[in-house]
């Protein structure tokens, strides 16, 4: 009491100095007191009590709620992404050099074939994953890459390159050549009839493009994934990565993937897309299984017999899907047309030029001018022009009605 009447007795700026002072001389006591040996459970007992007031779980509640299992070391940022760029580099390195001695292998096995080992499988456990591997390295998968299409730059060259185009395009390439001799751009006016061909040209290539996305697009295989035993443990692949030999299971709704024969179980299957029967076939153990039949109902396991270009499937595809030259009247007869009038074309090109070479008034210039334009007017381009268009609208006809053409000349058959 007497000390707090003192207090009540002092101004602010005395108070102020007083309050200043004893914490001074409390915060030295507690160093002193620090220094002198404080009381170590005093210190834990007074931190959990001020834990406790502050709401935080103590150490027991902490290490009773998560247990330490194992201690990591901690490595700074930079270190830890040094270690996994040099992880990945290592990764890389062993990688390239698998794939290296799977190629070496795959070229020892196209030069000298070995012979290709067959399994009996159990449908309880399936291919162990030693042979798996050993399968995609030999290629025995479920995948074909093969392409029976012309490509884009046959496609071209073989409506660019004709009999025909090689006449009309020597005289566009003679009245070019006088034209950059005289410097006279009278030659290059006359090249109009090189649009007859370019047109000619446009409508085969596009129409023969066309064709082959939807040839390459045209596929008899609607599934995706198929269920496999493997090692004991039923997992679902891609079809692609189905090996021979594998176990597949099948139920009802499923297309089959891959030529296959029935070890367990029983299934009815329709093979209308494959055979045109609508009629189902029960399939039992021991019977065959075509790629591209689906499963109507049942379940089984059938053990992959054929994969990729092997398949029924696939060869059936690859049929539709191969290129053949067709052996049209029509484009026949039009080049025999330009083969007859190619001699004839000549001598009288010929002829006419020496008749206006020994006349004074016609200069060369005019004179090749005249020959070529002669020339061009004895070629009967108009014919082919008109074919073409005539048979690009049949095509139209027929994709209307969902009929595929792979070349123009095609459409006479």
């Amino acid at each position: 009491m007497k000390k707090n009447s003192k207090l009540e007795e002092l101004n602010e700026q005395e108070l102020t100095e007083y309050l200043a002072k004893n914490s001074e001389e409390d915060l030295k006591a507690d160093e002193t007191t620090l220094e002198d040996g404080y009381d170590a459970d005093a210190l834990d007992e007074f931190r959990k009590k001020d834990a406790a007031l502050a709401g935080l779980p103590s150490d027991e509640e902490i290490e009773s709620k998560a247990k330490v299992i194992d201690e990591v070391e901690f490595l700074p940022e930079a270190e830890r992404k040094r270690i996994q760029r040099a992880e990945s580099k290592m990764n890389k390195k062993i990688q390239k050099e698998t794939q290296k001695k799977i190629r070496a292998h795959r070229r020892d096995l196209r030069k000298n074939p070995s012979i290709l080992k067959r399994y009996d499988v159990d449908p309880e456990f399936g291919l162990p994953t030693e042979i798996v591997e050993q399968r995609i390295i030999d290629e025995r998968v479920n995948k074909t890459t093969g392409k029976k299409t012309k490509s884009i730059g046959r496609i071209i060259a073989g409506n660019v390159i004709s009999f025909f185009n090689f006449l009309v395009f020597a005289l566009a390439a003679i009245l070019i050549i006088i034209a950059i001799a005289y410097k006279r751009f009278e030659p290059i006016t006359d090249l109009s009839f090189l649009l007859i061909v370019i047109i000619n040209i446009t409508i085969g290539t596009i129409q023969e493009i066309r064709a082959k996305k939807t040839i390459e697009s045209l596929s008899l295989m609607n599934e995706s994934s198929v269920f496999v035993m493997r090692n004991g443990v039923v997992k679902e692949i891609p079809t692609e990565e189905v090996v021979l030999d594998d176990i597949m299971l099948l139920e009802s709704g499923k297309q089959i993937c891959a030529d296959s024969i029935v070890v367990s179980g029983q299934i009815e299957v329709n093979e209308s897309l494959l055979t045109g029967e609508s009629d189902s076939i029960i399939k039992k153990v021991g019977d065959e299984l075509l790629s591209g039949s689906f499963v109507i109902s049942g379940k089984c396991s059938a053990k992959v017999d054929k994969v990729g270009r092997d398949n029924y499937i696939e060869q059936l595809s690859s049929q539709a899907k191969m290129y053949k030259k067709p052996k049209s009247d029509l484009l026949i007869s039009l080049n025999r047309i330009i083969k007859f009038m190619f001699i004839p074309v000549i001598i009288f090109g010929f002829l006419l030029f020496l008749r206006m070479y020994f006349n004074q008034d016609v200069s060369l210039f005019n004179n090749i001018r005249r020959t070529a334009g002669a020339m061009v007017g004895m070629i009967p381009s108009g014919l082919f022009l008109m074919s073409s268009i005539a048979l690009y609208v049949g095509v139209i006809r027929l994709g209307q009605k969902n009929v595929l053409v792979q070349e123009l000349y095609c459409i006479e058959m």
